[in-house]
């Protein structure tokens, strides 16, 4: 599958000068193009996206508490976020189950581009392997044999399970490299 790339280059003065329709179709149902969006401010063109999106790194956008202060109060924040392109990527998730890649980059001009890449696909395959390896975990700390996952190449336990610290007498600390064959003996 293809990543899909969305891109909107703004000038100093904050227009639009340049964008893609992939950009544009973070809007949910707007029906935005680039042709009637050009020159418009990049502060309401971002705003726009940005309440298209349902997370932004992990946080969620929409307070489900109508007493709550309510997300348009913090769009210039998130906007001004996004533009520091010293603060790395960020990650938004949209109300279509979408997820994206936002960055941000200085233009030679002193504009500023901004990027949306599609990452779902690396983000399913995250969280299957975040399930996987619960599984494989509640498997091994609950059997009762002495369970190591090691590297083949370098002999460092990856992981311990309970029974096998126990069995050694020592408190597993993942921090502490451990090797295999340091436990040959025991």
């Amino acid at each position: 599958m293809a990543t899909e790339t969305g891109f909107a280059a703004f000038d100093s003065s904050r227009k639009l000068k340049s964008v893609n329709q992939a950009f544009l179709d973070l809007i949910t149902g707007d029906g935005a193009t680039p042709d009637n969006v050009m020159d418009c401010d990049c502060e309401d063109l971002l705003a726009r996206i940005l309440r298209s999106f349902d997370q932004l790194d992990g946080a969620p956008l929409h307070a489900s508490d109508p007493e709550a202060q309510t997300p348009g109060d913090t769009y210039p924040a998130l906007i001004a976020r996004w533009a520091a392109s010293e603060s790395g990527p960020m990650e938004a998730l949209g109300a279509d189950g979408r997820w994206h890649l936002l960055t941000s980059h200085p233009r030679y001009d002193g504009g500023t581009t901004f990027i949306a890449v599609d990452i779902s696909a690396r983000k399913e395959a995250e969280l299957a392997q975040r399930d996987s390896d619960e599984m494989l975990r509640l498997i091994t700390d609950s059997h009762p044999l002495p369970v190591w996952v090691a590297d083949i190449e370098t002999g460092e336990i990856i992981y311990e399970s309970l029974s096998a610290s126990n069995m050694l007498g020592r408190n597993w600390d993942p921090g502490k490299p451990q090797f295999i064959a340091g436990h040959y003996l025991r």
